[in-house]
């Protein structure tokens, strides 16, 4: 007995009559939409100006199949930029109303146009004074009497075989609310970006996500400098909770070398198991800093000895920019975080001192604010300053680092252990400094630079663990 096989795909299975049926309904509805197409006018313009013109929001209300429709226009419009809700005509008039507000508009479906609850909202609607746009079959009835913009929605036949269901009706109806939103949204200017803004979840939302939505940025980001302890590495790991961390230079580039990572891993101390005081070093120690003069692994080694940083106050603590309030008095900011990056040095037993170019009023205020040890007035003899400073505090120049911004203190910079330029700083400096930061003046410079020298000297954790003891 031969088997009866499965059908072929694409085969035609539908049963005798059916395709010609659908082909049918289609083309009912295919004619019913180009119909309204050729028959808009001046009507279709005027009610999208009284829906742009209006500041609140658009009520669609409907009964029956028409509000299934309207529910359904009204989540068009909503999506598209036009604030908009589905009322529910019944559940108006049983408290209800109380949804509409006087910047409202109402956008009433009925094919009929004689639907009984669309009509018993009607005086209420006028007595707020919201303008009513009508979606109906019939502009001539009750409801588009009413109207002030009315839309053509009518069909010469139903594709129902009865002229019974509402078929090609209810599409032209939707279609014509399709076109009200597409004309809303080009009149409001609405961008893709405003529509990703709508849109977050979905399969629409992830074709509309960008990248920043997504990425995580600056301190968010695990990141361990060369020279860290694997404590320190495991520590930003956890803090963080992504898992990974990034190995930066002191410049706050990527510092491993990506080639050859089963070879990594067998002969990298960072990938064998933490033990001691085992840190991180380059896999290409002779590497350039960019902008800068030293290594990466220079830098990190002459971070481990500094025991005193000596930071330019215009241009480093600040950007360099000097206000002058209705006394004549000097105004500048001052970064938090830098004040956070000088209390961390401290309580590591690094002094900060500050280096000024001139005495000013306000020295006493911000030497509080920031916590600096002290500010000292250099003026092009920075270099002799911190000479006679480091004398009386028995410290080699060695184990100083300078954070400056411009070319006044290159006899500084060339005498210290550790000399950073700051990312605007200018080219002469960038080029003699060991290290170039990521950040611009005033723009927490130094607490980038201790995270960097604190984290060489393997001190980030313990200090950063004792400031949150003392939270708890």
């Amino acid at each position: 007995m031969k088997r009866a096989g499965r059908p072929r795909a694409g085969a035609d299975t539908a049963a005798p009559g059916s395709l010609a049926h659908a082909r049918r309904v289609l083309t009912i509805e295919a004619d019913a939409l180009r119909t309204l197409a050729s028959r808009l006018d001046a009507r279709f313009d005027a009610a999208v100006q009284l829906i742009a013109g209006r500041g609140g929001k658009v009520v669609v209300t409907g009964m029956g199949k028409s509000g299934h429709v309207a529910r359904k226009i009204a989540a068009t419009l909503a999506s598209t930029g036009t604030p908009a809700f589905f009322l529910h005509a019944a559940e108006a008039l049983h408290g209800d109303l109380g949804m509409l507000e006087r910047h409202d508009l109402v956008l009433a479906v009925s094919n009929s146009g004689e639907t009984p609850e669309l009509l018993d909202l009607l005086p209420h609607v006028k007595r707020i004074g919201l303008p009513l746009v009508a979606l109906t079959g019939r502009p001539t009835s009750t409801l588009g009497r009413a109207a002030d913009a009315v839309l053509d929605v009518s069909v010469a036949e139903e594709a129902c075989p009865m002229g019974l269901a509402p078929t090609a009706s209810t599409t032209a109806t939707i279609a014509m609310g399709d076109a009200l939103a597409v004309a809303l949204l080009e009149h409001r200017g609405f961008r893709p970006e405003d529509f990703a803004a709508l849109h977050p979840a979905g399969t629409l939302g992830r074709k509309l996500l960008r990248v920043a939505d997504l990425m995580h940025v600056r301190d968010e980001i695990p990141r361990v400098v060369l020279g860290s302890a694997m404590a320190d590495v495991l520590l930003e790991m956890t803090a963080k909770r992504l898992g990974v961390t990034a190995v930066v230079d002191g410049d706050g580039h990527g510092a491993l070398h990506p080639r050859r990572r089963g070879a990594s891993r067998r002969r990298h101390p960072s990938a064998r198991p933490a033990a001691g005081r085992r840190r991180l070093v380059p896999r290409a120690a002779g590497r350039r800093a960019r902008a800068g003069s030293g290594t990466a692994r220079e830098v990190t080694l002459r971070a481990r000895k500094i025991r005193l940083l000596v930071v330019d106050v215009d241009g480093v603590l600040t950007d360099g920019r000097v206000a002058i309030d209705g006394t004549g008095r000097e105004v500048r900011t001052f970064s938090d975080a830098d004040r956070t990056g000088i209390g961390l040095l401290r309580r590591a037993g690094i002094d900060v001192v500050g280096l000024a170019s001139r005495r000013t009023v306000a020295r006493a205020a911000y030497v509080r604010y920031l916590g600096l040890a002290a500010v000292v007035i250099g003026g092009g003899r920075g270099h002799d300053v911190v000479r006679a400073r480091c004398r009386r505090g028995r410290i080699a120049l060695d184990a100083v680092a300078y954070v400056g911004h411009d070319v006044l203190e290159l006899p500084l910079a060339a005498a210290v252990g550790l000399a950073i330029a700051v990312a605007d700083g200018s080219d002469q400096l960038r080029r003699r400094a060991h290290w170039v930061t990521a950040r611009r003046g005033g723009g927490d410079v130094v607490r980038e630079v201790a995270e960097t020298v604190l984290r060489a000297q393997g001190k980030w954790a313990s200090t950063v663990g004792e400031v949150w003891r003392r939270w708890d």
